[in-house]
Parts: C-alpha cells; structure tokens; sequence
C-alpha cells in the first residue's frame, strides 16, 4: 500500500510538472461498479495543437436523437430506480451525459446531478452499439422516492458532441 501511494505521489509530481504541454488540463475520475463519474477541468491557449471536441448536431439533422432514454420506475423494494438506453446513432459513442433528478414523495428535489454513462459491466467498458437497449439499475439516494432523467449530451468516439436542447 505504501508503494502505491508513494508511486501515485511521484506520478502526480511528474505530472504537475507538465513536461512542456501548452494546456493544462486534469481530470478526475471515479468508477464504482456500473458507474463512472468525470469531472474535468481544461485551460487551454490560443496556439493548442490538439482540437477541442466540438458540439454538433449530425443525427439531429435528421430529427433522430443519437440517443433515446425512457425511465421505468423504482424497483419493487423501492430502492432502485430503473431506466433504459436505446442507440440510435451508427456513428461509434463513447459516453452519454444523463441529468439525474432525484424527488421525495412530495415533488422536491433531494439531488440532481449529471451521470456519465458509459456501459461499463464488471469494470469492464463494452462498445455503446446501435439498434442496442440497454436496461440500467442505479441505486436511489437517501429520501428520493422517484427520479427524472433526461438525455444532457452524447461523446462521440471521434471526439464530436451531440447536445440536447435545452427546455
């Protein structure tokens, strides 16, 4: 345990560093079983070599979203709740941005927050494939009874984005 910290202290030394980048970007993530979380922070300058993913609307050019997801409840010990994620898109997708807004029995909000799905089974990322459903199972938080869930964006593989209108 001792190596693995001292080795992740000098992993993040020699990254503070930044060897020369022109951005400074860090980002932090967190995967537990089925769900990861990424938060990143980005500063970049005039002259980055790389290109930044831009947001576009291919599929909706169309009308078709690249996406399509349909909440379906709490599970019967009402302590999960359950959902699906139809593709619809044929270009390759990495992740999907879902806003999550969990509710009390009331209608008030106990939390909202945005989920990074990504298909990721027994730590394990699977492609994201078109024409596929797939039916997720996440806990609820503490006093939310029911949720609502609403498609925020779509990461393409070839680092395009797909965002949804805002209401």
């Amino acid at each position: 345990m001792k190596l693995l910290k001292g080795c992740l202290a000098l992993t993040l030394a020699f990254a503070a560093c930044g060897g020369g980048r022109d951005d400074n970007s860090s980002a932090n993530t967190t995967t537990t079983n089925t769900q990861t979380t990424t938060n990143t922070t980005r500063n970049e300058t005039a002259n980055a070599a790389t290109p930044s993913p831009t947001a576009t609307a291919s599929p909706a050019a169309t009308g078709e979203r690249p996406v399509e997801v349909t909440y379906t409840g709490t599970t019967p010990d009402k302590g999960s709740i359950t959902y699906k994620v139809k593709v619809n898109s044929a270009k390759p997708i990495g992740q999907v941005d879902l806003n999550m807004r969990y509710l009390d029995d009331k209608g008030g909000v106990v939390e909202e927050s945005t989920y990074a799905w990504q298909n990721v089974v027994k730590s394990k990322q699977n492609p994201i494939e078109r024409g596929q459903t797939y039916e997720r199972e996440d806990p609820l938080p503490e006093g939310a009874t029911r949720a609502e869930i609403t498609l925020k964006r779509v990461h393409f593989k070839d680092g395009s984005i797909w965002e949804a209108e805002k209401q």
